[in-house]
């Protein structure tokens, strides 16, 4: 009697249990999906009813439950039970009248030697008499190459939609992407919607904008007819936390330095409507600001004030309005503090280099990097060789404040010249009116390369390219010297005299003009601009004219290979027939 009560003990521990068999070769197949219950794409399935979905072998339970994501989401939600082969969905109360529903089992899923799922398993009813026709395909651009697989929302907007749709508002559907970075939306409704991928590190399908990295397409909104193929979402910034000032001191009496939490532009001064410093002790009237005067792609900016400062404590008080994002939160109102001067500003700037050194291509990105923030007084001069020739120089952005500045020469410089810029010091001023300390700074030499070491051209085209004018081509020189920037003749592109080398061809559409790729945001929206690296090596050989070069397709999803289905068992355990694991068969599910 003890034995037999010992045996049935071991034998119920051992069931209770969800371990690995020992003995025997490594498992290293993944589970596939051998049928499900009810039918895929089963339609006027009642509406509380229960899902199966049986798998080839044993699952985790303590993934299944996890992998489990239904849309649109049951109003009270679902319950998911795992056990062996097994995954149960229930609504908690019931599903909806006449909806087509999705359920994805995502690639958290394992079996009991840890083999993931792989791609993600889609399965679809509906309590209707149809099913939703709408089809999205497309990819995530990159993520391919890097073990990534973020999920994919859509979000069903209607005609209108507020600019936060995506940061707030519960996803329509959410799919995963494969491990290609491939994603696909089939039997949705037709409408309205954006649609945005993150990578979901806490996998509780929301997206958390200030942790998790986003992608977006080019455009935000679109009309979903029937079906809507190759769409791609490219890396987006997004960041909701408020614009705050997070450092002032005082440069002069009248001009604050500051710098915001993150980088901005001019349109963050707008974004408060009130600015004022009083003393701390309120002895004064409050000075207002009068101008503000932003970095270029820098956190940092300047502030003028309608009075002078003096020996005592200010603060510095600033407030901004509700927001969308943060309605609940009510308006911003912050205050700094900083000790004021009466002294002037009388420090000049310092040029602290000039480029390019050495050698210059034939057209050289000239910069001048400045100790401390400059303006421009000139737009364009001209510089000149000992031959006679002369070129225009254009400053770029010359109205703003920076602390480098930018000159472009209007043409192609001659080889094997060498070319004098001046530069007098009365045309660069600080924000408090200093010229440079140096008056014999603006004496520079500019000497163009050898006609020796030049390519001639450089050419080629890709077959896949439309004719977009926002188009640009760059040669990226793997020895780390400047780019070289082109523009775009229907899919053609050409470089002409550019030092001889090896290089990757680029090209990215700029739709901003400003001839760099600009990575897009989420929330502000900016649009991003699509940019490609071609993964071959060109060489740029010296005194030659390199023609027909075929950049590869231009397209930026990747190509899924033919599937090869796994042998899926019937009710009686026989693997005679091949079942796609996404168009799995019904077959009644009466084993244990």
């Amino acid at each position: 009697m003890l034995k037999k009560m010992v045996f049935f003990a071991a034998l119920f521990f051992s069931c209770a249990r969800q371990i690995p068999p020992s003995g025997g070769p490594d498992d290293k197949t993944p589970p596939f999906v051998s049928y499900t219950v009810p039918p895929l794409a089963m339609v006027r399935v009642p509406v509380k009813s229960k899902i199966t979905i049986t798998f080839s072998e044993w699952i985790n339970r303590a993934t299944a439950e996890k992998s489990v994501s239904i849309f649109p989401p049951p109003v009270k939600g679902i319950k998911v039970r795992a056990y062996g082969r097994r995954i149960e969905i229930r609504p908690v109360a019931a599903f909806a009248e006449s909806t087509t529903y999705h359920i994805e089992i995502n690639s958290l899923l394992t079996d009991l030697h840890a083999n993931s799922i792989g791609s993600p398993f889609h399965y679809f009813f509906s309590t209707g008499a149809t099913i939703d026709s709408g089809k999205i395909e497309g990819c995530i651009w990159g993520v391919g190459q890097k073990g990534q697989q973020p999920k994919v929302a859509l979000f069903n907007v209607g005609a209108q939609a507020p600019p936060d749709t995506v940061l707030f508002s519960p996803p329509s559907y959410v799919a995963q992407t494969d491990s290609l970075g491939l994603f696909s939306f089939e039997h949705i409704r037709k409408g309205n919607y954006c649609i945005m991928a993150w990578a979901d590190l806490n996998g509780n399908n929301r997206f958390e904008p200030d942790k998790e990295p986003a992608f977006s397409p080019e455009e935000k909104f679109f009309k979903l007819d029937s079906t809507l193929s190759a769409v791609t979402l490219y890396p987006v910034q997004c960041d909701t936390s408020h614009l705050r000032v997070t450092a002032i001191k005082p440069v002069s009496g009248r001009v604050l330095s500051a710098s915001w939490s993150r980088a901005a532009d001019t349109s963050a001064f707008s974004f408060f409507n009130e600015w004022r410093v009083e003393r701390a002790d309120a002895k004064l009237p409050a000075l207002s600001v009068t101008q503000y005067q932003a970095l270029p792609r820098s956190p940092n900016f300047f502030m003028t004030l309608s009075d002078t400062t003096g020996l005592a404590s200010y603060r510095f008080i600033y407030k901004a309005p509700a927001t969308a994002l943060r309605p609940k939160s009510g308006p911003l109102t912050d205050t700094l503090r900083f000790n004021g001067v009466h002294a002037s500003d009388t420090v000049r700037p310092a040029a602290l280099s000039f480029s390019p050194n050495g050698k210059a291509a034939l057209r050289p990105p000239i910069r001048i990097v400045w100790s401390k923030p400059v303006k421009t007084g000139f737009t364009r001069v001209k510089m000149g060789d000992s031959l006679g020739d002369t070129v225009v120089v254009s400053v770029v952005d010359g109205l703003l404040l920076s602390d480098t500045t930018l000159l472009e020469v209007a043409r192609p410089l001659r080889p094997d010249r060498a070319y004098h810029l001046v530069l007098a010091d009365t045309l660069f001023k600080d924000v408090s009116g200093n010229a440079p300390r140096d008056t014999l700074f603006g004496k520079y030499t500019i000497t163009a390369i050898s006609s020796e070491n030049l390519c001639n051209s450089l050419s080629g085209r890709a077959l896949c390219a439309s004719n977009e004018p926002s188009r640009k081509w760059l040669f990226l020189p793997i020895n780390g010297a400047d780019r070289y920037l082109t523009g775009d003749s229907a899919g053609h592109f050409r470089f002409d005299s550019i030092p001889a080398g090896k290089g990757l061809i680029a090209s990215f559409l700029d739709y901003n003009g400003d001839g760099r790729p600009t990575m897009g945001s989420l929330f502000p929206w900016v649009r991003p601009e699509p940019y490609r690296v071609f993964p071959d090596t060109v060489e740029a050989r010296m005194r030659w004219d390199i023609e027909g070069i075929e950049a590869p397709s231009c397209d930026a999803c990747p190509k899924k290979p033919a599937a090869v289905s796994p042998p899926v068992p019937d009710a009686h355990g026989r693997t005679d027939k091949n079942i796609s694991p996404q168009k799995a068969s019904t077959i009644s599910d009466t084993t244990k």
